[in-house]
């Protein structure tokens, strides 16, 4: 038992060594990706998905380069545009909008509610929205906790059935969607970014919850080994 301790400590440092690793190279990249679009204010995103869509230089907790190319996440666009439209997405941990602005910039969502834990995130949420005229149909909130996630869903079912949730909140997730709050989504369609890099073991426990009311559908990063944008 005592070297099963260990081991787990030993487990836990290189989990917490490696999320450190990951966020440290993001600011680096962050850095650079600044340096190089940093000429203007505000660019069109150059393909993909949400192609058109202005997009600020303000960026929280994801690089801002492949998405002003339009590359990032580019594994969901395919899903996303086979969505129908929805009434209302929710989007927690929606940083500076990429989802909670593009959903509703394509229309897959007619209104957006965003959570969003930190204050400069939220700042350049709201501008993005601006940017593109969507401020009115969106509303943009706090840290959301469990309590709140569950209280949200339970008035947005009093409106509607029609609901997406768009979850990436860096491990979150396992708290968030419990056995309860999974029940209270049943009708819902769910698209959530698991971060075992975080917290070990998340995929697989919500793959087990979700697999009772869900039908599940995995997808996983691929390589960029080809040009992924062509830009005129």
């Amino acid at each position: 038992m005592k070297d099963q301790k260990i081991e787990d400590s030993k487990h836990g440092s290189w989990q917490a060594m490696r999320a450190g690793l990951y966020q440290a190279a993001f600011q680096a990249i962050d850095r650079i990706s600044l340096w190089c679009f940093s000429r203007k204010d505000e660019h069109p995103i150059a393909s993909g998905l949400f192609q058109g869509m202005m997009y600020g230089n303000e960026h929280v907790g994801s690089l801002l380069s492949p998405k002003l190319l339009g590359t990032y996440e580019m594994e969901l666009h395919q899903k996303i545009l086979e969505m129908p439209t929805f009434d209302i997405a929710m989007d927690i941990g929606a940083a500076e909008g990429w989802y909670a602005c593009g959903l509703l910039y394509i229309q897959k969502a007619k209104r957006m509610v965003a959570f969003e834990t930190t204050a400069e995130g939220r700042a350049a949420l709201r501008r993005n929205a601006e940017k593109n005229n969507l401020q009115a149909r969106i509303e943009i909130h706090g840290q959301c906790t469990k309590e709140i996630f569950r209280q949200t869903i339970l008035g947005i079912q009093k409106k509607t059935n029609s609901l997406l949730v768009v979850s990436d909140c860096e491990g979150y997730e396992k708290a968030l969607f419990a056995k309860d709050t999974i029940a209270d989504l049943k009708n819902a369609t769910l698209l959530i970014e698991t971060h075992d890099a975080f917290v070990p073991g998340v995929h697989k426990t919500l793959q087990n919850l979700l697999q009772e009311t869900h039908t599940l559908n995995e997808v996983f990063p691929k390589p960029r080994k080809n040009p992924s944008v062509v830009l005129s």
